[in-house]
């Protein structure tokens, strides 16, 4: 019966912090919410390359939300850039690899134009 009912609609999970914001949201939304931004703030404390403080700095999908990736909208899969590393990162197609629980390194796509 799950499944039939299941077929035509978006099912998706949520799993929430100690304080019952959800951290994870899969692919249902792309961006995050502010329990995810404090998250983010306190877990990153800045830019995760340049360590911009958080005020300069915006939400990253790791893995990219957009096709072919599809990457999902949950907390291990999101870092803070500031804008400009988050410019640089999209405009050289580069990706972040996850060397650590807050440390990357950057796997560079082609030079900027």
């Amino acid at each position: 019966m799950l499944e039939r009912l299941a077929c035509g609609v978006d099912i998706f999970g949520l799993i929430f912090d100690g304080n019952g914001q959800p951290l994870w949201h899969g692919r249902k939304v792309r961006t995050i919410t502010d329990a995810q931004w404090q998250a983010l703030v306190a877990r990153d404390r800045g830019c995760a390359l340049c360590r911009a403080a958080p005020a300069w700095c915006e939400g990253h999908h790791i893995v990219p939300w957009k096709a072919p990736a599809r990457g999902r909208t949950d907390i291990e899969n999101l870092a803070l850039l500031c804008y400009r590393c988050h410019g640089e990162l999209h405009d050289t197609a580069s990706h972040l690899q996850r060397t650590g629980s807050t440390s990357f390194d950057v796997i560079y796509g082609r030079q900027r134009e």
